[in-house]
């Protein structure tokens, strides 16, 4: 019988979602090691200046999923080198969980019932921050710290929407 330590799922998405008003188009890469009926998202705004990173989006998974009670990141990524640059703990001094009514009514009418997970992010730029070209990706983990390995996870990663830290 074979090991397998991870199983690495990525599939490009093009998302269409309905968010009252409009219909937007994101693009994202996900990779996971569970199943689950639901797991998109949308990364609606994101903008830095040279000592500020803000944005807003949402990453759904359903209710019922073996990943319900894990923790929320949100990662800031080179998109040049796709390494690290932060890890924030939604809920934390950076990043606010935001509840999404309308993400929740427009997975409801396909009997899909969904957490949100909707975040709005203020971050202070760092160092390693500067003159790069960033994207946000979000995680849900087992892991306290947000890790990876060992744990239950799902990542999305909003890496067609970029912006560049002055």
């Amino acid at each position: 019988m074979k090991k397998i330590s991870r199983i690495f799922i990525i599939i490009a998405m093009a998302l269409m979602v309905v968010v009252p008003g409009q219909v937007q188009e994101v693009n994202a890469w996900q990779s996971s090691n569970v199943s689950l009926s639901v797991d998109e998202g949308v990364l609606d705004s994101l903008s830095a200046t040279s000592s500020r990173i803000t944005g807003h989006g949402w990453h759904a998974i359903t209710m019922d999923s073996p990943l319900y009670n894990a923790q929320q990141y949100i990662f800031i990524m080179d998109k040049n080198t796709g390494l690290e640059l932060a890890r924030y703990k939604c809920d934390s001094l950076y990043v606010k969980f935001v509840y999404r009514r309308d993400v929740e009514d427009f997975f409801e009418k396909y009997g899909k019932y969904v957490y949100t997970g909707g975040f709005e992010l203020n971050i202070p730029v760092t160092a390693n921050m500067r003159g790069k070209t960033v994207y946000i990706m979000s995680r849900y983990t087992t892991d306290s710290r947000g890790d990876i390995a060992g744990a239950k996870y799902t990542s999305l990663g909003f890496d067609k929407k970029t912006v560049r830290i002055p």
